[in-house]
């Protein structure tokens, strides 16, 4: 499709979206607790390690589809961390903000 991005403008995005994320981590961190930066730099390091196997894993070119499979690796890395994470930023937050929810009985 002629709208779509391209490969070079989808990964811009993708490394823009990394910066900015270490970024405002580096700049607010101050205000989350010792055990959510610890997981938020070693997030942080996984979206370095993904990004590397990304950039090393050029899907043109001899061995496309192994390098199709490292760049699918990179993401499920990455696509398994981000809904825990983003939890446990929004329990730290509701703490902070004195809206701890009382836990439901089943539910984790």
């Amino acid at each position: 499709m002629a709208d779509s991005p391209t490969e070079n403008e989808r990964e811009a995005k993708a490394a823009e979206a990394g910066n900015n994320f270490i970024l405002y981590f580096e700049e607010h961190q101050i205000f989350l607790d010792e055990a959510l930066c610890s997981r938020l730099k070693e997030f942080n390091q996984t979206v370095r390690e993904a990004w590397a196997g990304h950039l090393m894993n050029r899907t043109s070119g001899e061995g496309g589809m192994e390098r199709w499979d490292g760049r699918a690796k990179a993401w499920d890395s990455l696509n398994k961390q981000v809904p825990a994470l983003r939890c446990e930023i929004e329990r730290v937050f509701r703490k902070l903000l004195g809206h701890e929810l009382s836990p439901v009985e089943g539910v984790q």
